[in-house]
């Protein structure tokens, strides 16, 4: 009986180890990001799925130069994930939560390399995605416009897949 109980351990234990989650399938989600031609910093940058396409998403901030590198939204993770789920999805750019002066664009790494990866010392807990310390702005005037800002409006649809990055999120005042 105890030899019995040691083998059941034993299975067990290779079993919890070998079973770690790599998150869903993923592709890069970097580019850039511009209103009327030029680069639009420090703002928020969410996917939204269209009907049809998995997940929950991603999202992310652009820096100074406009440039963004999302990370997919998983409900209950406990570690970020970079990248987006492949398909479809309505693009909304917004001014962020607390106003920002720093957003981390590092490089998304080769797509072999990009599925099971959790950003580790990069970044804050998957819950708190797109949360910085917050930094005294004396304005804070919304500069996107009100077209861009939901998912019901914004004429952007991207697709997501191998490939298809970087992306150029382009906005005009006057559609």
């Amino acid at each position: 009986m105890f030899q019995l109980s040691k083998i059941f351990f034993v299975i067990f234990a290779i079993g919890a180890v070998g079973c770690s989650d790599p998150g869903p399938a993923r592709f890069p989600a970097q580019g850039i990001v511009t209103l009327d031609g030029k680069p639009l910093p420090y703002k928020s940058i969410t996917f939204y799925p269209v009907n049809g396409t998995d997940g929950q998403g991603a999202s992310g901030n652009s820096d100074a130069e406009g440039k963004f590198n999302l990370l997919t939204i998983v409900p209950g993770a406990v570690r970020d994930y970079r990248g987006c789920q492949p398909g479809r999805y309505h693009v909304i750019v917004q001014e962020p939560m607390f106003p920002i002066d720093k957003v981390d664009t590092q490089e998304t790494p080769p797509l072999d390399s990009i599925q099971g990866e959790a950003i580790e010392g990069i970044g804050p807990p998957a819950a708190e995605i797109g949360m910085v310390q917050p930094v005294r702005r004396k304005s804070a005037k919304d500069s996107v416009p009100l077209v861009y800002r939901s998912e019901r409006t914004t004429p952007l649809i991207i697709e997501v897949g191998a490939g298809l990055e970087p992306y150029e999120l382009i906005l005009n005042f006057k559609l």
